[in-house]
């Protein structure tokens, strides 16, 4: 796997290997995109997926639901999702509600769709955290009627930070889980969603 970096972005990329499945993953709010190398790399690293984190303005995927436009046409990556961590992940939801021919589906760390998209034939995957304490969990079962109904959803044993690899946020409580071994728990899920996708 390499990775690269500019003004901010990262692209981790399968080495030696063509890759024609791609993630754009929009980081959560006030999150630096470097947070999200580490528990990403298992994407590119065993899945074969080209993973985008883009630089947003003011971190903020907010201002920037449309980001994942730049990457998604005119690559040579044929078939790309969207998703995010917590706010992150709420934008990537709204972009497909927006897009849904662009993309193949959403990849939801921590977070949940304000926006329907349960009639549009996308695949979703949904994985929180039962440490958690900072996802609204009202929210979350609130809206848990506008993904598709084959959704997977998984729960895992970890805070909201161990979803990337950061500190200090807000509310958030220690789990029993080192980051690594949060990590490779959320590996075990992404990854073998991505690969039952059958794109890879």
């Amino acid at each position: 796997m390499t990775v690269t970096e500019q003004g901010g972005t990262y692209t981790l990329e399968p080495s030696g290997r063509e890759s024609t499945v791609g993630l754009v993953f929009y980081p959560g709010a006030r999150v630096h995109p470097d947070a999200y190398v580490a528990s990403l790399a298992p994407l590119a690293s065993e899945a074969n997926v080209t993973v985008v984190v883009p630089k947003l303005r003011l971190n903020l995927a907010v201002l920037e639901q449309g980001a994942a436009s730049g990457y998604v046409t005119g690559s040579r990556v044929e078939n790309w999702y969207v998703g995010g961590h917590s706010l992150g992940g709420a934008m990537a939801c709204r972009y497909a509600a927006q897009n849904p021919e662009a993309v193949e589906g959403v990849v939801l760390y921590a977070s949940y769709c304000d926006r329907d998209i349960s009639e549009t034939g996308l695949a979703a995957l949904s994985v929180t955290g039962s440490a958690d304490t900072v996802l609204d969990s009202d929210s979350y079962e609130e809206n848990r009627e506008n993904l598709p109904a084959d959704t997977t959803v998984r729960t895992l044993p970890l805070n909201h930070t161990q979803f990337g690899s950061y500190r200090g946020q807000r509310g958030d409580e220690p789990s029993n889980l080192s980051y690594a071994t949060a990590h490779d728990r959320l590996a075990n899920v992404t990854v073998a969603w991505v690969r039952s996708q059958g794109d890879t």
